[in-house]
Formats: structure tokens, C-alpha cells, sequence
């Protein structure tokens, strides 16, 4: 009998050990859980903000397209500007030249051209 109760004694350490064991485990498997869980909720803030970066790449790509572009058309836009600003320097010269050509043929040959002047109305102070 005292055998049966030593034996018993022992199961029950046993028993005890064992649950002692399985609250351990079942605690650190508790915690596995929250930390699967808290990288889960990283990783899917990772993705959003991936996302985020992407579209603002994408944005600035845009913006980086249009400006070129625009660029493009403003160095069209002073080409053409440039060319017609020589085409009416040519064409003031060319009248300035038929008024002294008018003015030396009315008093005869100067010896140099004067140019023309505006009317005195036409001056502003």
C-alpha cells in the first residue's frame, strides 16, 4: 500500500509538471500569436506605404513628363519669337533705309543719313 501511495505521489508531481508544462507552452504559443500578429499588421502598413511611394513616383514621373514637355514648347515658342523679332528688325531697317533714301533724293546727297525722328506728339515723357 505504501508502495501504491509513493506511486501515486509520484503520478500526481507528474501530472503536475506536466501541466505546468503545457501552461508554458500554451503561453509561449499565446505569444507567438501576438507577435505573427503584429508582424502581420507591419507588413500590411509596409504594403500601404509601398503603395503610397509608388504613386507619388509615379506622380513626380508625370510632373517630370509635363515639364519636359513644356520646356520643349517653350524653346519652340522662343525660337519662333526669335525669328520673327529678326523679321521686323529687317523690316524697321528696311523702312528707315526708304526714309533716307526719300530724305537724300529731296535734298540732295547728304553726307550721312539721319535717322527718323518721331513726330513731337509721338514723344512721351
Amino acid at each position: 500500500m505504501d508502495d501504491c501511495v509513493q506511486k501515486t505521489k509520484h503520478g500526481v508531481r507528474i501530472s503536475a509538471e506536466a501541466s505546468g508544462s503545457f501552461e508554458d507552452i500554451q503561453h509561449h504559443v499565446h505569444r507567438l500569436e501576438m507577435l505573427v500578429a503584429a508582424i502581420a499588421t507591419s507588413t500590411t502598413e509596409q504594403y500601404q506605404n509601398l503603395n503610397q511611394m509608388k504613386s507619388a513616383v509615379t506622380q513626380v514621373d508625370r510632373i517630370t513628363q509635363t515639364n519636359a514637355s513644356t520646356a520643349e514648347q517653350t524653346a519652340a515658342a522662343a525660337a519662333l519669337l526669335n525669328s520673327q523679332s529678326m523679321a521686323l528688325h529687317d523690316a524697321i531697317l528696311s523702312l528707315r533705309m526708304g526714309q533716307y533714301e526719300k530724305v537724300s533724293t529731296i535734298n540732295g546727297p547728304a553726307s550721312e543719313p539721319q535717322p527718323a525722328t518721331a513726330p513731337e506728339s509721338a514723344v512721351v515723357a
